[in-house]
């Protein structure tokens, strides 16, 4: 193989055999004084044939929802509703160069309640009173949270995602309360509405450590490319 670098030429089968030893497991790369082959080390090969397939993608979404009505008497009406809600999704970003370990796991729950109750204080006059709270949580939690990020060009993903584990929790405070009048040829209606948020959000960027590896010239491999 002609050298462009004006390094000695190489035969062809030779020139196969060295970049055969650097890049994959052989027996023959102890016998090439000098090479570092770190594609040898176990561990990494285990990276790339145990993250590497095809991985169920399981999703499971529960939701249920409770109403209660009550009549006290003729000028008091009381309602209540709760919700609820919890979804499970894994492995829902593995693709073809993400692997299982850079993968991960979305988990949410989701509470609302809300009481109203309307009082009728004259034939003319009504008072709606109303309370919600809602609960929400949202998870994204990866499927190996220990180990350090490994990303290769071209390659693979390993290792969990550099703004993993995620977690965030949105609270909802809800009053309202409205009074309605006719007097009249006139209708008037009035009232006051109150919300508090609290947002709590905690992403753990780049905890874990990454190493990133990017496209190289052929030269770094060996002279004669």
């Amino acid at each position: 193989m002609p050298s462009i670098t004006g390094q000695p030429n190489l035969r062809a089968d030779v020139c196969a055999g060295i970049l055969t030893d650097a890049l994959t497991i052989s027996s023959n790369a102890a016998a090439i004084p000098g090479l570092v082959n770190p594609a040898l080390d176990s561990f990494i090969v285990n990276q790339f044939e145990g993250n590497g397939g095809v991985f169920s993608y399981n999703t499971r979404q529960h939701l249920a929802s409770v109403r209660f009505d009550h009549h006290f008497d003729a000028n008091n009406h009381v309602n209540s509703r709760y919700n609820y809600g919890h979804d499970l999704e894994e492995s829902p970003d593995v693709q073809s160069l993400t692997g299982f370990s850079s993968g991960s796991l979305l988990h949410g729950f989701n509470h609302t309640l809300q009481l109203s109750w309307l009082h009728l204080l004259s034939a003319r006059t009504q008072n709606e009173a109303r309370v919600q709270w809602t609960y929400n949580s949202f998870n994204v939690i990866p499927n190996e949270p220990a180990e350090p990020g490994l990303n290769i060009a071209g390659f693979a993903n390993l290792g969990p995602n550099a703004f993993l584990p995620n977690f965030e929790i949105l609270r909802r405070y809800e009053f309202v309360d409205n009074v309605s009048m006719i007097r009249g040829h006139h209708s008037m209606r009035f009232g006051g509405y109150e919300l508090l948020r609290g947002d709590h959000n905690e992403a753990h960027v780049y905890f874990s450590g990454r190493f990133v590896f990017a496209s190289l010239p052929g030269g770094f491999i060996f002279p004669c490319l």
